[in-house]
């Protein structure tokens, strides 16, 4: 029996040794298991984060690329070439964005092949019209001035109307073909020495010198689009000869010139623009007075205003301020520094430089 109890005691022992082996053997296990398992998470963290980041780079890149393509088309939109391909597509935003820049795009081009055949129209119609009309006119004139054609008063007075309304007609087909030709000039600012570009014009409008025009700018040399300021003082200055209610007048010529614009004021002392016309002087074809009065076409102030808006300004007027007589027309185009130093043409004691041409 003492035998059996000490196998017995034996075997409780082994037991209770292998238990604790067991345990130990478990808690083992169950470090390294945990162990493993906070290495393995790390690892998949860190490659997940990684592949997020890759993700991002792609998507990023894809997204500057869509964004720099539909830059470079507005780019393109803004110089005129409404052409480009819009290479955008899929269904964000980008894409809507892009979708409506292609209706835009073909917008612009019907608006741009209407106003190409407008101009072409405009050159058409105005070569063809003009060829007959001078033939007519030359007619009439030849007629008028050969001492052996027995005419009859009445036949001599419509002969001159003829000739008149003639030469009318063309120089309405002139008006109409350079209004056509607004969009077409060119935008590069050369120098544009005010005081002489005055006198020319002075010269060509009013060779006898009733109409004296007197420059007080601040300098008289600047740089800007040189055809269109010249066509507007030209157009401004003969209008106010035209409409003059005295045989000799006088026109001012103003300048204040900034960093990157040009205001040139031309005021006259005539009778001033009665106030029924005030809404309708920058509209074609208008004019204050009939034809058989004053010569003109009623192209001259909305060639003025469109030229200004198509040059980065405006046109604005005062006329009959507070009763006083006279028109001040006011144009705001682009402009910047001379080439060169402006010379100035007149030099007086006085606190400001003028020149009367």
């Amino acid at each position: 029996f003492a035998h059996i109890q000490s196998i017995e005691t034996e075997i409780a022992n082994t037991i209770m040794v292998a238990d604790s082996g067991a345990q130990q053997t478990n808690a083992a296990l169950k470090k390294s298991i945990q162990s493993l398992t906070q290495s393995n998470l790390v690892t998949i963290l860190f490659l997940f984060g990684g592949l997020t980041l890759i993700v991002i780079f792609i998507v990023e890149g894809q997204l500057n690329k869509r964004i720099q393509s539909l830059i470079a088309s507005v780019r393109q939109f803004a110089v005129g070439n409404y052409n480009d391909h819009i290479s955008v597509t899929g269904g964000d935003e980008l894409a809507e964005v892009a979708d409506s820049l292609r209706l835009t795009q073909s917008v612009s081009q019907d608006l741009k092949r209407s106003n190409d055949d407008l101009k072409s129209f405009a050159y058409a119609a105005s070569h063809d019209l003009k060829t007959p009309l001078r033939a007519i006119t030359d007619l009439a004139d030849w007629t008028l001035e050969d001492p052996e054609n027995d005419l009859s008063e009445d036949s001599r007075q419509n002969l001159t109307l003829l000739s008149g309304r003639s030469k009318r007609l063309s120089n309405l087909l002139d008006g109409l073909l350079l209004y056509a030709q607004v969009d077409g000039m060119s935008r590069r600012k050369e120098t544009f020495n005010l005081v002489d570009e005055c006198a020319t014009i002075a010269d060509l409008l009013d060779p006898n010198g009733k109409f004296p025009v007197t420059v007080e700018p601040t300098q008289s040399a600047f740089a800007t689009a040189v055809i269109p300021l010249r066509q507007i003082l030209h157009n401004l200055i003969s209008n106010t000869i035209k409409h003059h209610d005295k045989a000799s007048g006088h026109i001012t010529v103003r300048a204040s010139i900034t960093d990157d614009s040009v205001e040139i004021q031309v005021q006259d002392d005539g009778p001033g623009i009665p106030q029924i016309y005030h809404n309708k002087i920058f509209e074609l074809f208008q004019k204050l007075e009939s034809a058989d009065v004053v010569e003109g076409a009623g192209i001259g102030l909305a060639l003025v205003k469109k030229l200004a808006e198509r040059h980065g300004g405006g046109v604005r007027y005062q006329s009959n301020e507070n009763g006083a007589r006279g028109t001040v027309f006011t144009v705001i185009l682009m402009a910047g520094p001379a080439a060169a130093q402006p010379c100035l043409l007149y030099t007086s004691d006085a606190a400001d430089d003028v020149s009367t041409v």
